[in-house]
């Protein structure tokens, strides 16, 4: 199994139980709403066939549709003498859910489900992921091809020169003016200086999230 599958299994198990149980519970208001106007004969048939694919005689729990049986018949074992089919020994406790074929089958179909969701959602990131790749490729084109215009490196050169002796907090507020000033559209293609402030500030990315930060709190104490 690859790695993909048994992450995937790993967290099917720890929600598996409930799914099932939730689509079993589905089931039965689906058994109940399709055979509310079913004979006792053919419920009696339906019965029969139910034991027969087990091979024994089913508890109440291993059969979809045993809440509204009981309630036709008045009790499961009137269910079953009706049917035909063998009494339960009243000794014999039930299979624990889990256990049961019905609690069985419910989990296979609830983890090929699973794996399609997964499978799915998976795909859905990969795309996602590769489309803010080539875009942010196409970003970085651009800035590189902007960066090494003669106009814009000499902006650059100019900026440098008037801000060497700036401190980090003087750089942090020019930037938070810019910010102010064109909003989301700050970025790094427009920004004159931006060379010389990730050289002294660090990625573009960090510097960007402590300038929004600040201007953030800066709106909230204001508007406190």
């Amino acid at each position: 199994m690859e790695t993909w599958e048994k992450k995937c299994l790993q967290e099917y198990r720890l929600v598996a139980q409930q799914l099932v149980k939730e689509a079993l519970e589905k089931k039965e208001a689906q058994f109940a709403a399709a055979h509310s106007h079913d004979t006792l004969e053919a419920l009696s048939a339906y019965l029969q066939q139910c034991a027969k694919k087990l091979g024994y005689t089913p508890h109440p729990i291993e059969v979809i549709g045993s809440n509204m049986i009981i309630q036709k018949f008045s009790s499961w074992a009137a269910a079953l003498e009706i049917a035909n089919l063998k009494a339960l020994c009243p000794e014999k406790e039930p299979p624990p859910f889990t256990s049961t074929k019905l609690y069985r089958d419910e989990w296979l179909e609830q983890w090929a489900i699973f794996q399609k969701a997964r499978k799915k959602e998976q795909n859905r990131q990969a795309t996602a992921l590769a489309r803010v790749r080539t875009k942010n490729k196409s970003v970085d084109n651009k800035l590189k091809k902007e960066l090494s215009s003669p106009q814009r490196r000499a902006q650059e050169r100019v900026f440098a020169a008037l801000h060497t002796d700036d401190t980090d907090r003087q750089l942090f507020d020019y930037l938070k003016g810019e910010k102010r000033r064109l909003g989301s559209k700050l970025k790094p293609i427009n920004t004159i200086g931006y060379s010389y402030i990730t050289k002294r500030l660090g990625p573009w990315h960090k510097v960007i999230s402590k300038v929004n930060a600040e201007l953030k709190a800066e709106q909230q104490e204001n508007s406190g």
